[in-house]
């Protein structure tokens, strides 16, 4: 039942944000909604891109690092005495050679996350778009960025009424 209301809550903030370009239209004319659709359309394929790109990071790192020990119990326990399991012991490793180690790791799974394909894909094609306005002649800043801003702002939006009518601790999405 909570996903149904999740549902419904985002499709009431995205009406609400298309009846406000709707406005747009009719106060700014086909130019300003032209513009304030495509920033914010191409602002959300940047959120969703990015949503996607470190969902990706996530859940290669908990594949990744599912079956090792966490580094406290490997600079704690180096030899595996208080493991549960008969396993021989292992090589005692210097603190900072496991410290560079999980470093390494880290960096590399984090710059897979920030230049995923679906995050690069997004921002050539919100680019792109601004520069076909530009070209068309038909950029008006205000109305673009008031597009761009509209995407975050109902993010933020929907996380203050989530919080609002769910509680803090519900976090389901």
């Amino acid at each position: 039942m909570m996903k149904t209301i999740n549902i419904r809550l985002a499709i009431g903030i995205f009406t609400l944000m298309q009846i406000i370009f709707a406005a747009l239209y009719l106060f700014g004319g086909a130019a300003w909604f032209l513009n304030a659709q495509v920033g914010f359309f191409s602002s959300f394929l940047i959120i969703i891109g990015s949503f996607f790109g470190y969902k990706k990071m996530v859940n290669y790192k908990v594949s990744m690092y599912g079956n090792e020990p966490d580094i406290i119990d490997k600079m704690e326990d180096p030899y595996g005495i208080w493991d549960d399991e008969d396993t021989p012991p292992k090589e005692n490793e210097n603190t900072k050679t496991i410290l560079a180690k999980t470093a390494v790791k880290n960096t590399k799974t984090t710059v897979k996350g920030f230049f995923s394909p679906y995050r690069i894909a997004s921002y050539a094609l919100f680019l792109i778009l601004f520069l076909i306005l530009i070209k068309s002649g038909t950029l008006a800043l205000v109305p673009f960025l008031s597009g761009v801003t509209c995407a975050p702002l109902a993010v933020a939006v929907y996380e203050a009424v989530q919080t609002f009518l769910f509680g803090s601790a519900d976090k389901s999405i």
